[in-house]
C-alpha cells in the first residue's frame, strides 16, 4: 500500500491538474449558484439573513479543518503507513478522535444556534428589520449540521490524499454546488423573488435550508466509496494513550492558536475598514475588501493550493524517510511550477481589473475603489502563495511552533499598517493601505521562510529560482501594459456590463500573446514548454522524446508550428506513467499461404554409418622450388661440427 501511494505521489503534475480542474469547476458552479440566488433575494435583508446563517458553520469548519485536521492528519497517516499493519489501527484511532471532535462541535453549535446567530447579526444594519432575526435563526438550525459533513469531507479527504488519491476530493464540492443549484431552481419556480424576511413560510425555509445542507452532506459522504474502493475499512477505535498522540496534541495546539489569532485579526481589520468607510460618501469599506478578496485569492486557490495539496503527502513521506534531497526537490517544485501561472495571473488582475470587476459585480459597485484595493492585494499574491507552501512544509515536518511564529509576522505587520493608516492616511485610501499591509507582511514572511529553508536543508538553487521569478514578472508587466492599452482603446463613456466583459476578454487575449512572446525572448523555458505542451495536446500530436528530433527528419507536410512543438517537446523531460502497450498499432507480418510444391515428396536417405577415408591425392599438394642457399638439416647420428 505504501509503495503504491508513493508511486502516485510522484505524478505531481497530474495530481495538481486534477485538483485545479476540480477546483475551477466548483468555482464556476459557485458563480452560477450565486447568480440564481441573486434572482431570489438579490441584495436584501433575506439575503443577509441566509448569508449569516450559512457562513457561520463554514467559518467554524475552516477553524477546525485548518487547526485540527489539515495540520495533523496527513503527517500522522504518512508515519503510520510504515508500520507492519500499514497503520490501519493508528489511522482508525486518529479518525475516531477527529470525527468525535467534529460531532461534539456540531451538536454544541446546533443547540446554541440562536445565541450564535444573535451574536453574529447583532451589529448588522438589518438587525431591526421585521422577521430578519427569526429567519436567520431558523435557517441557522438547518445549516449548522453542515459542520459534521464539512468535517467528514476534510477528514476523509486527507486520508484519500495521504493514499495518493486526489480526484474524488477535488470534485466532491462540484456535486454540492449542483444539488444546491437544483434546490434554488426549485425555489425560484415555486415562490420567485422573496426580499421580505417576514413573508418567508416554513416551506421556503425547509427547501432552501435542506437543499443547502444536503449538498454539503453529499460532498462529505461521496468520499466513502473511493476509500472503500481503495481497500480502506474504517472501524471505531477508542483509547489514545500510548499511541503517540502527544505529538498530535502539541501540533494541534500551535496550529489552532494561530488560527484563532488570525480570526481575531480579521475581525479587528474589518472593524477598522468599516470605520474608514463610514468617514465619507463613496469611501472604501469592509465590503470593498470582501469584493477584492474574491478576486486576488483566485490564483492562490485555483493554482497554488492545487499544487501544494498534491505535494503535501509526498513532503510528509520524504520527511519521515529522512530523504533531504527529495524534500529539496519538492520545495523547488512548489516554488517553480506555480510561479509561471500565479505571477502572471496576479499582474493580469491588476492590468485588467477594471473591466473584470465591472463585468462580475455590475455597475452598482465603486469599480475604482475595488480595483485599488485589489491591486494592493495582488502585489503580494505570490508571497502569499509561498506562505501556503510554508504552512504545508512545516505541517509535513510537524513543526507547529515555527509555523506559528511565521504566521504572526504578517498579522503583526498588517495590524501595524492598519493602525498607521487609521491615524495618518486619508480615510479614502485607508483600506488600500490595509491591503498593502497584508502584502508587505506576506513578503516578509515568505522571505523568512525561504531563508529558514536554506538553513535547514542547505542550498536548493534559490538563485536560479529568483531569476526565473524576475523574468516571469517582467514578461507579466509588459503583457499587462499591452492588455490595459487594449482596454483603454475600446473604452467608452457609458460602459455596459457586456461591453466590460468584451474589454476583459480582448485584453486577456493580448495579455496571453504578449506574455508568451516576452517569455520566449527572455528564454523562460518553463513558460514556453507549458504553452507548447498545451498546443501539442490541441493538435493531438503524440511525440516520443527518447532523443531530440532533427528538422531534417520531419516530413515536409508538417507545418512550422507543429515543427516547433516537436522540437521543444523532444527536449522536455518526460514524466508520468508509461502508456499501456497498444498491440493493435504494431505491424505483424502475415503468414504466407501454403506452398506444397516446395515440400519434399521423398524422404532424404539416411547418412552412412561410416564415412570412407578418401585416397591420397599427391597432385593436389603444392611443390616448393629448390632452395640451394638453405643449409640441409643434419641427420640423426651425425656429429656436430667443432666450434672455432
Amino acid at each position: 500500500m505504501l509503495a503504491a501511494a508513493e508511486e502516485r505521489f510522484s505524478h505531481v503534475g497530474r495530481n495538481s491538474a486534477v485538483m485545479a480542474v476540480g477546483t475551477t469547476s466548483s468555482r464556476l458552479l459557485g458563480f452560477v449558484r450565486t447568480a440564481i440566488f441573486a434572482l431570489i433575494v438579490a441584495d436584501t435583508a433575506s439575503m443577509n439573513a441566509f448569508t449569516q446563517a450559512n457562513n457561520l458553520p463554514t467559518t467554524i469548519y475552516s477553524i477546525i479543518a485548518t487547526g485540527v485536521v489539515t495540520g495533523i492528519l496527513i503527517p500522522q497517516i504518512a508515519k503510520a503507513m510504515k508500520q507492519k499493519d500499514g497503520g490501519i489501527d493508528f489511522i482508525n484511532r486518529l479518525l475516531t478522535l477527529s470525527l468525535l471532535v467534529v460531532v461534539v462541535v456540531t451538536v454544541v453549535c446546533t443547540v446554541g444556534a440562536p445565541w450564535l446567530i444573535n451574536v453574529v447579526v447583532s451589529s448588522k444594519a438589518d438587525y431591526n428589520v421585521p422577521g430578519y432575526l427569526h429567519l436567520a435563526i431558523l435557517l441557522g438550525y438547518w445549516c449548522m449540521p453542515q459542520i459534521l459533513f464539512y468535517g467528514l469531507y476534510a477528514v476523509l479527504g486527507q486520508v484519500l490524499n495521504a493514499r495518493g488519491h486526489f480526484t474524488a476530493y477535488a470534485w466532491s464540492p462540484a456535486w454540492a454546488n449542483i444539488i444546491q443549484i437544483a434546490g434554488l431552481i426549485w425555489f425560484w419556480f415555486q415562490w420567485g423573488y422573496q426580499p421580505d424576511p417576514a413573508k418567508w413560510s416554513t416551506s421556503m425555509i425547509v427547501v432552501l435550508g435542506a437543499s443547502t445542507t444536503l449538498g454539503i452532506a453529499v460532498q462529505g459522504l461521496s468520499l466513502i466509496w473511493p476509500l472503500y474502493k481503495d481497500g480502506f475499512r474504517f472501524k471505531l477505535r477508542f483509547g489514545w494513550r500510548g499511541y503517540g498522540f502527544g505529538d498530535v496534541s502539541r501540533m494541534t495546539m500551535w496550529t489552532f492558536t494561530g488560527v484563532i489569532i488570525g480570526a481575531l485579526q480579521s475581525l479587528l481589520i474589518s472593524r477598522i475598514a468599516n470605520s474608514m468607510g463610514a468617514s465619507g460618501e463613496g469611501y472604501a469599506s469592509n465590503g470593498t475588501m470582501q469584493y477584492a478578496s474574491t478576486l486576488y485569492i483566485l490564483p492562490i486557490s485555483l493554482i497554488m493550493v492545487s499544487i501544494v495539496t498534491a505535494l503535501y503527502p509526498a513532503m510528509a513521506n520524504a520527511w519521515r524517510a529522512g530523504d533531504n534531497d527529495k524534500m529539496k526537490d519538492l520545495v523547488r517544485q512548489g516554488l517553480i511550477t506555480p510561479a509561471v501561472l500565479v505571477i502572471p495571473s496576479s499582474i493580469a488582475i491588476i492590468g485588467l481589473g477594471a473591466p473584470l470587476i465591472h463585468s462580475l459585480f455590475g455597475s452598482g459597485v465603486n469599480v475604482g475603489n475595488i480595483w485599488l484595493v485589489t491591486a494592493a492585494y495582488c502585489v503580494g499574491v505570490w508571497a502569499n502563495a509561498i506562505t501556503t507552501l510554508k504552512q504545508r512544509y512545516y505541517f509535513a515536518k510537524q513543526n507547529g511552533r515555527l509555523n506559528f511564529l511565521l504566521v504572526l509576522v504578517p498579522i503583526v505587520i498588517q495590524l501595524a499598517v492598519a493602525g498607521g493608516a487609521l491615524l495618518w492616511v486619508p480615510a479614502k485610501y485607508g483600506v488600500a493601505f490595509i491591503a498593502g499591509g497584508q502584502s508587505l507582511g506576506s513578503i516578509v514572511a515568505a522571505g523568512l521562510f525561504l531563508w529558514l529553508v536554506q538553513r535547514e536543508m542547505g542550498g536548493y538553487g534559490f538563485g536560479n529560482i529568483a531569476w526565473l521569478w524576475a523574468k516571469v514578472g517582467v514578461a507579466s508587466v509588459l503583457a499587462a501594459g499591452a492588455g490595459w492599452g487594449v482596454v483603454w482603446l475600446i473604452d467608452f463613456a457609458d460602459v455596459t456590463r457586456m461591453l466590460a466583459l468584451c474589454q476583459f476578454f480582448a485584453g486577456a487575449v493580448v495579455f496571453c500573446f504578449v506574455f508568451w512572446g516576452a517569455s520566449a525572448i527572455m528564454r523562460v523555458t518553463e513558460v514556453t514548454a507549458m504553452v507548447h505542451s498545451v498546443l501539442a495536446r490541441v493538435l493531438r500530436r503524440q511525440v516520443a522524446a527518447a532523443e531530440p528530433i532533427e528538422d531534417a527528419q520531419l516530413p515536409e507536410q508538417v507545418d512550422l508550428v507543429q515543427t516547433r512543438v516537436l522540437d521543444v517537446l523532444s527536449e522536455m523531460p518526460q514524466s508520468g506513467p508509461t502508456p499501456p502497450p497498444q498491440p493493435w498499432l504494431q505491424y505483424r507480418q502475415p503468414k504466407p499461404p501454403p506452398q506444397p510444391w516446395l515440400l519434399q515428396t521423398r524422404p532424404a536417405p539416411p547418412p552412412p554409418a561410416h564415412e570412407p577415408t578418401p585416397p591420397p591425392q599427391p597432385w593436389l599438394q603444392p611443390r616448393q622450388p629448390p632452395q640451394p642457399w638453405a643449409k640441409p638439416a643434419p641427420r640423426s647420428g651425425d656429429a656436430e661440427p667443432p666450434v672455432g
